[in-house]
Parts: C-alpha cells; sequence; structure tokens
C-alpha cells in the first residue's frame, strides 16, 4: 500500500503569464475523485502499455509451480462459465514484446514509463487553492497556490517537463512536500529561467553540493 505525499505549490512571476496558467488549468478536466493532473492531461501514459497487467500470477492456480508470470494479459475466450462471467485465458508477455515495447516507450511496463516521465506512480492530483496579492519586504506580488497529492513522492521530472515543453507558462515554483507517516520531506523551487537547466531530479548542475531532497523511496 502506499504512502502519500502531499505539498502546497506557490507560482510566481509576470502578471500575463500567471492569467495563461489560470487559463490552461481551466482547459484540463477534473478527475472522478476529485482534483486535476496536469501530467495525465499534457504527457498521458502510452494505451499499449495499460493492456498488460502488472504482477504475479501462474496460469495454473491451482499448480503454482507450473510458472509466474510478472506481465501478462487476459485473452477472452467467449465461453460463459456458470455464474455468466467470460472465461479467459492468460498469455504471458515474451521476450520479443518486452524489447519492443522498451523500443517503442522506453519501458515496458506502465509503472516504470511514469517514473521515468512524471517521477512518480500514477501522476498527481492538483487542487487550486488560491490567487492572491501579498505583500512582503516592502513589494506587492501576485501568488498562484495549489494543493498536490502523489504517492511516495513529488513528480519532479513531471513537472520540470510541463514547464520545459512548453505546456505551462515560465513562472517561479516554490514546492514544500512531506511524506506521511514521517518518511520523509523537502522543498523544490526553481526560478522561471532555469526550467531549460534543471535536472529531472530537481537539482541544477551548479547545485551540486546543495542538499535538495527526494530521498523516499518505495
Amino acid at each position: 500500500m502506499a504512502n502519500y505525499a502531499w505539498g502546497w505549490i506557490e507560482l510566481t512571476g509576470q502578471d500575463d503569464n500567471l492569467d495563461k496558467f489560470l487559463k490552461v488549468w481551466e482547459s484540463v478536466p477534473v478527475l472522478e475523485p476529485g482534483g486535476k493532473s496536469l501530467l495525465r492531461h499534457f504527457i498521458p501514459t502510452p494505451t499499449e502499455l495499460f493492456t498488460w497487467k502488472i504482477g504475479w500470477t501462474s496460469l495454473v492456480p491451482d499448480a503454482p509451480d507450473k510458472g509466474f508470470y510478472q506481465m501478462w494479459r487476459e485473452i477472452p475466450t467467449g465461453t460463459m462459465n456458470r455464474y455468466g462471467v467470460e472465461q479467459r485465458t492468460l498469455e504471458p508477455i515474451t521476450a520479443e514484446e518486452l524489447d519492443r515495447l522498451s523500443s517503442a516507450y522506453g519501458a515496458a511496463r506502465w509503472t516504470d514509463w511514469q517514473k521515468q516521465n512524471w517521477g512518480c506512480e500514477k501522476g498527481e492530483r492538483l487542487w487550486l487553492i488560491g490567487d492572491e496579492q501579498r505583500y512582503e519586504w516592502g513589494a506587492t506580488y501576485r501568488t498562484i497556490t495549489l494543493k498536490i497529492e502523489a504517492e511516495w513522492r513529488m513528480p519532479y521530472a513531471g513537472l520540470i517537463r510541463l514547464f520545459r515543453e512548453g505546456f505551462l507558462p515560465p513562472l517561479n515554483l516554490d514546492l514544500i512536500w512531506y511524506v506521511e507517516a514521517d518518511l520523509g520531506a523537502g522543498k523544490f523551487t526553481v526560478n522561471y529561467d532555469e526550467w531549460d537547466r534543471i535536472r529531472p531530479d530537481g537539482t541544477l548542475p551548479e547545485d551540486d553540493d546543495d542538499e535538495q531532497v527526494d530521498s523516499v523511496t518505495p
């Protein structure tokens, strides 16, 4: 069972870019359980990867020594059992199919693809908390605040792609997060002009000696 990471994002920058962000936000649909996912909307997982189930199963449930498979798919047989449920056969993935998926998408499992492209499994959920003017250190500035939820860790790699690939306008981002049960915490800060240089782990080349935290491993 996954532990959830929670955090708060503050976006600051030029007013026109903040307005552009709000327009992008309005275009993203609300998820069934609530909140929105920019990653699922703009950088979706390849649909083909979901056709393969992941886990451990046996082709012969009553004889587990016959072999277990980490990836398989269920093939309908067209026949029904006595309860009216269609029977299915299990088809384990082949080495050739694993190679093909890896070559096509960079990963054969949807979980691995999401970790590589988003930085977490199943994406994030975001809620818009506020858009307000703040006064600090003798200056007034505008801040958009979001609440974010993800499994185990924050999706640094995905946030970077959203800004670097132009899905979101250039803005300053401050993210403070923690994982429930005191399993980790950290801060992720990027200036509007650093998105092209920031690395997927949330660090800049010149910050190698800094302590940017992303050490939670499921």
